[in-house]
């Protein structure tokens, strides 16, 4: 039988409608269209795990944006450290603890030292000028992939919005395609990051230079990738 609610096909025994749960088994509701209490019509599983997976994103990737334009580096958080070593006291005085070189300063600096490693028209200038702006399309690379990952964020909620406002059925391959995308983005920041701390960790009080930006960023491409990673996970088992 139809649903005489939204007109979608039963079986003869459903008692409730499959897709709005409106009640098929009484007679004298048969033929009568019969508005349906929202509060007892069955959550679909899968909307609401699109709004979960859409959170994450977006908010990850504003995290990250605003990382990459927040100092990453502290050099007078080092001095302080090391004059506190020494036994120089007052280091607070100083107010050294000011943040600088954030993602955008950070791009340039190795945009312009990459164009004077090219000027020097030797083969080590040159090199070292290659490095330098690979390093520099890398770091660009990072707020460029957080805004898409924002944007694929708001993707899955207008996508969880059409479909419920509209009646149908969640397009659960379209959201398993953002997931996926959003995965790998947050997964290729966060290398990028974890390789740039790595190498500072190699020198002495090389970490002790980072400042809050790079932290935020750190752990704005974190909340997203575990995000879209749990989102997956769910849908994945709900799907079967």
């Amino acid at each position: 039988m139809n649903c005489p609610n939204c007109g979608t096909p039963n079986s003869d025994t459903s008692r409730f409608c499959l897709k709005c749960g409106f009640k098929l088994s009484d007679p004298e509701i048969t033929n009568t269209k019969t508005p349906v209490d929202s509060s007892m019509t069955p959550k679909n599983p899968f909307t609401q795990l699109a709004l979960v997976g859409g959170i994450p994103s977006m908010v990850g990737g504003g995290m990250v944006i605003l990382g990459w334009l927040t100092p990453w580096f502290s050099f007078g958080g080092l001095a302080e450290l090391l004059m506190d070593i020494l036994g120089m006291g007052g280091s607070g005085r100083l107010n050294l603890g000011r943040g600088l070189g954030n993602g955008a300063q950070i791009t340039l600096s190795f945009l312009v030292g990459g164009l004077a490693g090219f000027a020097s028209n030797e083969g080590a200038g040159i090199v070292l000028g290659l490095i330098l702006w690979v390093i520099a399309a890398l770091i660009i690379s990072i707020p460029i992939m957080a805004f898409y990952n924002t944007k694929n964020g708001f993707k899955i909620f207008e996508a969880r919005i059409l479909a419920k406002s509209q009646g149908q059925k969640l397009d659960l391959k379209l959201i398993k395609n953002i997931l996926l995308k959003i995965k790998k983005r947050s997964s290729t920041i966060f290398i990028i990051m974890a390789v740039i701390f790595i190498i500072l960790s190699i020198f002495p009080f090389g970490t002790s230079t980072l400042s809050g930006g790079f932290y935020f960023t750190l752990l704005g491409s974190a909340v997203s990738f575990f995000g879209s990673y749990f989102t997956q996970y769910i849908l994945r088992d709900l799907d079967e």
